[in-house]
């Protein structure tokens, strides 16, 4: 009898491990965060690590499901990335003491801020235009971002030198083991 005890703990603890290790994967899996309006942003620098090592994800990619909670969708792709892009683009203007900003859309900074709380901040990686006035939290105050130069008519071409950073620093982290 006591065996069969120390059987069934040792299952059920077992089990509640399994629940918080995440598969081990040969290719990093990059999740990218972005608003609507930056989507093309996204798509592209995924379509940019197309030959890369990489299993990218964009928000769309069926990411959020029918019946179930945003936060929940979002804690499932967060099990499953390595690391994450967030597109900071200029989509709103909000007006903080007195003054009025472009700043990204508030999502965005959320699952950046709960993709840094899991993966840790160097693996939580945040994009924005070049020479934009973008207002981010204070919080994010003196973080090094990637940049990029936003040319709507190519964005291949545009994006392509923040990719290429993204790529080393991507290689560089590896899978989160």
């Amino acid at each position: 009898q006591i065996l069969l005890q120390m059987a069934k703990e040792l299952a059920r603890r077992l089990m509640q491990r399994n629940a918080l290790v995440t598969s081990v994967s040969d290719r990093i899996r990059v999740f990218i965060i972005s608003s609507a309006e930056a989507l093309d942003i996204a798509r592209t620098i995924q379509n940019a690590f197309d030959h890369d090592p990489f299993n990218v994800t964009v928000w769309t990619d069926g990411v959020f499901r029918a019946s179930h909670y945003a936060i929940e969708s979002l804690e499932r792709a967060l099990d499953q990335s390595d690391v994450a892009i967030a597109v900071a683009q200029p989509d709103d203007i909000t007006e903080s003491r007195g003054q009025q900003r472009a700043t990204p859309r508030d999502n965005v900074i959320f699952e950046l801020g709960f993709f840094m709380g899991r993966l840790g901040r160097h693996r939580a990686l945040l994009v924005e235009p070049r020479g934009e006035e973008i207002s981010l939290p204070s919080d994010l105050a003196g973080i090094n971002t990637i940049t990029y130069r936003y040319d709507a008519s190519d964005l291949t071409r545009s994006l392509a030198t923040a990719c290429n950073r993204l790529r080393d620093i991507i290689r560089d982290l590896g899978p989160n083991r």
